[in-house]
């Protein structure tokens, strides 16, 4: 985090709000139920470019909510976190629109609710707690506007975020995959971003970024 904190003063930060849905598997192995539970994801995060080198940094604090209805099982799972990841940029054609590959780890806790429907059509409700921490898998592309401007998608992928076992229930929730819009400003640091050993045609990184092409 202090290495983030540090980074940031120097780096190019996008800074941006993302929205959109989210998927999670279900699956209980006492009453052998398993569901794909669908919903939201929700986040605020922060990209430093080229913190290291040709090294982006980057943290993300967010909140995953999913449900669903085995039949069995009605489930309610929701998470808060925070992700810190690392990774690169590159740009390719046209020179507004960046791509990024992120490899990370998530930090959170996690709750998940589970209604059982018994054999005489009574119902009992239990609540887990637990964390969810695990590595994470993020791509996407940013739509530079006007140098400053954000526009992104994203794709993040997690696997076994949620797993719990009791007397009675044993719930898991993995290989969740999420699908989000952003919309964010780009604040420019002390340094300027400069990868020579990254080509885009005949520019380069810094020329496509910063606009500053000889």
């Amino acid at each position: 985090m202090l290495i983030f904190l540090y980074s940031s003063v120097h780096a190019v930060t996008d800074v941006y709000l993302s929205s959109g849905s989210a998927t999670g598997n279900y699956s209980e192995s006492t009453d052998s139920q398993s569901k794909e539970l669908s919903g939201t994801e929700n986040s605020l995060s922060f990209r430093n470019l080229e913190s290291f080198s040709f090294v982006d940094l980057g943290l993300d604090l967010g909140t995953l909510k999913l449900s669903g209805n085995t039949g069995g099982h009605e489930a309610d799972f929701q998470s808060n976190y925070a992700n810190l990841t690392a990774g690169f940029s590159f740009n390719l054609y046209p020179s507004w629109i960046e791509y990024y590959v992120d490899l990370g780890y998530r930090f959170g806790i996690g709750e998940l609710k589970v209604t059982r429907t018994e054999s005489d059509g009574s119902k009992n409700n239990y609540t887990y707690n637990n964390y969810v921490n695990g590595a994470i898998l993020k791509t996407g592309m940013k739509i530079i506007i006007l140098g400053r401007f954000v526009i992104g998608l994203n794709h993040e992928s997690k696997n076994a975020i949620f797993q719990k076992n009791s007397a009675v229930l044993n719930p898991n929730v993995d290989t969740a995959n999420s699908f989000t819009i952003s919309f964010g400003y780009r604040f420019g640091g002390k340094s300027e971003i400069s990868l020579d050993n990254i080509k885009t045609g005949t520019k380069t990184y810094d020329c496509v970024v910063f606009k500053k092409c000889s």
